[in-house]
C-alpha cells in the first residue's frame, strides 16, 4: 500500500484506513502512533516538498505551545542507508521549527 510524498500521508493514511485512524486533524493533541505530515518543510526545483513521521509523544506546555517526539526513518539524509529512529527532541507544533515549517496536521490510531 503506498501513501505518497510525506506531505499527504497522514491525509492519504486517514482516507485509505478509516476504521483503523480518525480524520486528519491540527486540533488538540496528537496520540501516540498517530501518523504526522509536515507540508511545509521546502521547496527544490518547483516542486513543494514535506516530511511525514509517527508520533512517539506529544505534550502542551504551561504557554499553551505543543510539541511532539517523532521516529521516522529519513530525517537524518542518509537516503537509501537511511534507519529508523526516535529523535530526542521536540519539534514545536503549530507553527513549526525552522526545520518542520508551519501547517503540520496528524490523523490518530482509533
Amino acid at each position: 500500500m503506498l501513501f505518497g510524498h510525506g506531505k499527504d500521508t497522514a491525509r492519504e493514511v486517514s482516507q485509505m484506513l478509516p476504521n483503523n485512524f480518525g480524520p486528519a486533524t491540527s486540533s488538540g493533541l496528537p496520540k501516540r502512533g498517530a501518523i504526522i505530515s509536515f507540508p511545509d518543510i521546502g521547496v527544490i526545483d518547483g516542486i513543494k516538498y514535506g516530511h511525514v513521521g509517527i508520533v512517539m509523544e506529544s505534550r502542551q506546555l504551561s504557554n499553551g505551545q505543543r510539541q511532539v517526539k517523532i521516529m521516522d526513518s529519513n530525517g537524518d539524509n542518509l537516503a537509501a542507508n537511511s534507519t529508523v529512529k526516535e529523535y530526542a527532541y521536540w519539534i514545536n507544533i503549530p507553527n513549526g521549527t525552522a526545520d518542520y515549517g508551519a501547517n503540520i496536521y496528524w490523523t490518530n490510531p482509533k
